[in-house]
């Protein structure tokens, strides 16, 4: 008759057993050593994104060699070694069921691998939390993500090395493993290719009875953009939300065909320059400004009544209606200002950002001079005793009006010379240009519209118009759904989007490249071994390109479930296998 033997004994006999076992000793070693270098890391890099490259390879690195040749080498040391030296048999016959080891050596191996990978989450946060002093919440959403995908990763991966090590040789199921080791490196090989191909894809949409033409890739920026403004996952994400809804909620477009929403026409402008006020950027406030020195005009417009004077001196006035506050006026404001926290929010990322901005261009109003233009309004315009060029050569001759474009004219050639633009002599205004209309504020506004407004006016475009399927839509189609279908097969992928879609990524890392005047890129921080979640174009039944396409995939947990599904099954063999297994032979 079988002795009851308590479980906790067959598990600390399997303790003992993995202690005393060299290759255990070394694999667990490495480990720990491997998440020591990681964990020292975290410290060194304080950029999240930097450290992300990292750890994603950590990740890999990890689970795909030194946590699956443990998981290999578990299974085959008891069901392969300790059979074929009758240790099983002896325990067995002596001692306990089959069924009872088989159920505690499995439970005995998933508490190692965890006591294994807590340990190294402990240590990763720990170190970073010992030496940082303070919560790092970013590391502690990977590491935990991590933590549960290694565990569970583990557990399948031991229920089907445990099914194989009892259903063949340690040759077969060691190259069976290697197979699956191998494929784990290229699974996202066909999700590599398929973006490359999109690169040269378009579709072509009707948009106000004319087809246009707009690439896969800006398409899916653009929704990516929407995605991640909307959930705010993105640097500077208040600000970004504000910026993108009163966008959206305005329609505004850049296309110039556009009457009623031209981005740029005067109501639009209008609409713009109220947004920023409403956020307390702005006030509206008067600023005179004039320029005593004589100055020689050096050219003017074709069409101008100034061409006549080119060659005079002359002396000029305006006064500016509104007057974008500077970085330390903002920064005051926010402490003596009962504002809501969310105001509060925005602002303060709006200082951030134009800090960034200007930190990273050292000639930042040389580079950023073409922005002078569409914020510069002229309080009462038509006021000529408020707004006016006045000819210092011919003192005899009636001051001209000045406007605003005339005024945007002398900024812009100050930094870029033109034959058909009013130009004075750039010594003569340098302090003009340089102080009194130097405003950074105004310049980062810009810069943050331009920004977004590219991938708005997309999103306007694609709520306004319907696809055209034709062969281009077809081929888009027909390359997504070969994709979709063979990724259901590809199970170590599916099993990867896992870690992506819940550890995320760095989300105060995703930004417009600061040298492009509207571009983004999602990918900068993918791993190209590593899936992520992707979708497929929706539409709905006026074939308009669904607003909320980027939800149109299947969650990643269902893969989840699909492999406990396997694994449970594979245990439940494994176990039938070996309640059956001749143990004497």
């Amino acid at each position: 008759m079988k002795k009851n033997i308590p479980g906790r004994w067959i598990i600390k006999y399997s303790f003992k057993s993995i202690i005393k076992e060299r290759s255990f000793i070394i694999f667990n070693g490495l480990y720990l050593l491997f998440s020591l270098l990681v964990a020292c890391y975290s410290v060194i890099q304080k950029d999240n994104s930097g450290f992300l490259l990292i750890f994603d390879y950590y990740f890999l690195l990890s689970i795909f060699i030194i946590l699956f040749i443990l998981c290999l080498r578990l299974s085959q040391y008891f069901y392969v070694v300790k059979r074929d030296d009758k240790t099983l048999n002896i325990i067995v016959t002596q001692q306990l069921s089959r069924s009872k080891l088989f159920t505690y050596q499995f439970i005995s191996f998933i508490l190692l691998i965890f006591l294994n990978l807590l340990i190294a989450y402990l240590l990763i946060n720990f170190t970073n939390l010992i030496f940082v002093r303070q919560l790092n919440f970013f590391l502690i959403r990977i590491t935990t993500t991590y933590l549960f995908y290694a565990f569970i990763s583990c557990v399948f991966l031991i229920s089907f090395f445990l099914l194989i090590s009892l259903f063949a040789n340690i040759q077969v199921s060691t190259i069976i493993a290697t197979l699956i080791l191998a494929s784990s490196f290229i699974s996202n090989l066909p999700y590599t290719f398929l973006i490359q191909g999109e690169e040269s894809k378009s579709v072509i949409l009707s948009y106000k009875n004319v087809n246009t033409a707009i690439s896969v890739n800006e398409i899916y920026d653009s929704f990516n953009l929407k995605k991640h403004v909307i959930n705010k996952k993105i640097k500077y994400s208040n600000l970004s939300l504000q910026i993108y809804k009163t966008f959206i909620n305005n329609q505004f477009e850049t296309d110039p065909n556009s009457i009623e929403n031209n981005f740029n026409n005067a109501s639009s402008i209008q609409k713009r320059i109220n947004f920023w006020v409403d956020l307390g950027i702005v006030e509206e406030k008067k600023q005179v400004v004039a320029l005593t020195k004589p100055t020689k005009i050096i050219s003017a417009n074709n069409n101008s009544p100034l061409l006549k004077w080119r060659g005079d001196n002359i002396q000029l006035k305006f006064e500016l209606k509104y007057k974008f506050l500077t970085v330390n006026e903002l920064e005051e404001k926010i402490k003596t200002n009962n504002y809501d926290k969310n105001k509060k929010e925005i602002i303060n990322e709006f200082i951030k950002f134009t800090k960034l901005i200007i930190n990273l261009n050292n000639n930042f109003q040389d580079k950023f001079y073409n922005l002078f233009d569409a914020f510069i309004f002229l309080n009462d315009k038509d006021n000529i005793d408020k707004n006016y060029i006045k000819n210092v050569t011919k003192p005899t001759e009636d001051k001209i009006l000045l406007n605003d474009k005339n005024l945007i004219e002398i900024y812009q050639s100050h930094y870029s010379f033109s034959d058909n633009k009013l130009k004075l002599e750039a010594e003569k205004i340098n302090n003009l240009i340089k102080e009194d209309l130097f405003f950074p504020t105004m310049l980062s506004a810009r810069i943050l519209e331009n920004y977004f407004i590219r991938y708005t006016n997309n999103i306007v475009i694609f709520k306004n118009s319907s696809v055209i399927k034709n062969n281009n839509w077809i081929k888009y189609i027909k390359s997504r759904s070969t994709y979709n279908i063979s990724f259901q097969f590809n199970f170590l992928s599916n099993m990867l989007q896992n870690y992506t879609y819940f550890g995320g990524r760095s989300y105060d890392d995703i930004w417009f490249e600061p040298e492009s005047s509207s571009k983004i890129f999602f990918n900068k921080q993918d791993n190209l071994f590593i899936s992520q979640p992707t979708y497929t174009f929706k539409l709905d039944t006026n074939d308009h390109l669904d607003l909320e396409t980027y939800n149109n995939f299947i969650s990643p947990y269902y893969y989840v479930i699909f492999q406990a599904i396997i694994a449970f099954i594979n245990y439940y063999v494994a176990k039938s296998k070996f309640k059956k297994l001749d143990l004497t032979g």
